[in-house]
């Protein structure tokens, strides 16, 4: 129940105000210090270590924590301990920055002219978005997710490595810095292609706000309408890509990118904008879902469509039964004769077919893939894998970075 909370917290965040809603693990740690980074952060450093580490076991229960590096990229924290976690809302801006106080944050963290284009860079992704609204959201987040109703105190967090010079950081450091957020932003986008293919729409809504995020703050032309119509072409034109791929109807794919073209060349504002996007995303995903659905009977498409779905779960051959309404022996009966093979294979055969879309568009480490797409443990997903494809997952991934 309370993860379901924090979802839906999570997707309310994203709604409502534009920036994200984390939860990390205590377990977690080492990702919240790398969230709290910046391109300039000695991570690597004792100090930095042991100041976050500190920080998460002395945060008090019922306080949200704001803090503030001197970028001015601002962050609301609180702990939960019955969920042994973090919930951190952010990063975000409340304003854009200037050229001349781009300059001025460069002189007073003394880093040299030369790493302007780095700090432009890091605060481009960064989303903008009112302290105020943000310390509401935070506050309903306390509610909802924590269940305590009292209103909870605000404390500023004053990093003892924030004092410090941190120019420190290593040429090898920032360049896997900056290489990591393009790299986050890349495996964002072929995330949400594979969704739109898979014909998932509640994923692909969810990772197109997280790709909204990404690239809140990144210019393509000076003009401010023109640059968000230009966002709009480029997604146009990727989901368009990903929905041949799911072998729905050319003609049908070349009206519907026409009729999009036309909205994104008439739209006004970025409401409208924002708007069309949200629609073409969820359009070109529920066509997918219905070319995939066209190959099979009714049944059999209807299985099809809800393991692909729930790929992450445990799936039954008795839940899918109940789900299409027929008995156990005529679903078995009808999947085998029109698939040509067991329900059970195809879950691991599409389970397989995930990972390795994963393991080719994005840089999730195999500990994690395996879980994602639904195997309780590594050594069953390595070998179904093997089975399907004569490698390892790690021969594959190995296979993939030479090529």
């Amino acid at each position: 129940m309370k993860y379901d909370v924090v979802s839906i917290m999570q997707e309310n965040a994203m709604h409502l105000i534009g920036v994200q809603l984390t939860e990390f693990k205590l377990s977690q740690i080492n990702k919240l210090k790398r969230m709290l980074s910046t391109p300039f952060t000695n991570t690597r450093s004792k100090q930095y270590q042991e100041n976050v580490e500190s920080f998460v076991q002395e945060m008090r229960p019922q306080t949200i924590y704001h803090y503030k590096n001197h970028f001015d990229v601002h962050y609301l924290m609180f702990k939960h301990k019955a969920l042994q976690s973090i919930i951190v809302i952010g990063p975000f801006l409340e304003q854009r920055p200037s050229e001349k106080t781009c300059h001025e944050m460069l002189q007073a963290s003394n880093l040299p002219i030369s790493k302007l284009l780095s700090l432009k860079q890091y605060l481009l992704q960064v989303p903008l978005c009112q302290y105020k609204k943000a310390l509401t959201l935070c506050r309903l987040a306390t509610k909802f997710i924590t269940g305590k109703k009292k209103l909870f105190d605000v404390e500023s967090v004053a990093f003892k490595f924030h004092r410090v010079i941190e120019a420190q950081i290593d040429h090898q450091q920032q360049y896997e810095y900056e290489l990591s957020l393009v790299e986050h932003r890349y495996n964002i986008e072929n995330q949400l292609l594979i969704a739109i293919e898979k014909g998932d729409v509640e994923a692909a809504y969810q990772l197109h706000a997280e790709m909204q995020l990404l690239v809140s703050g990144m210019k393509r032309t000076k003009n401010d309408i023109n640059n968000a119509r230009y966002k709009t072409y480029v997604l146009n034109v990727i989901s368009r890509k990903a929905l041949e791929k799911s072998g729905a109807n050319v003609l049908i794919i070349d009206e519907v990118s026409a009729r999009y073209a036309r909205q994104i060349d008439d739209a006004l504002t970025y409401q409208e904008l924002d708007e069309i996007a949200k629609s073409l995303v969820i359009e070109y995903t529920e066509l997918a879902n219905r070319a995939q659905a066209m190959h099979y009977s009714p049944i059999v498409s209807k299985v099809i469509q809800y393991i692909e779905l729930n790929l992450d779960k445990p799936l039954t051959l008795q839940e899918l039964a109940e789900y299409t309404k027929v008995s156990n022996t005529y679903l078995s009966k009808v999947f085998n004769r029109e698939l040509n093979q067991s329900i059970s294979d195809f879950i691991n055969h599409m389970r397989i077919k995930k990972s390795i879309e994963l393991l080719e568009r994005t840089a999730m480490p195999l500990s994690d893939v395996y879980t994602y797409v639904g195997f309780k443990s590594q050594s069953y997903f390595t070998k179904c894998f093997k089975a399907f494809t004569g490698q390892t997952p790690l021969q594959y991934k190995k296979q993939i970075g030479k090529m």
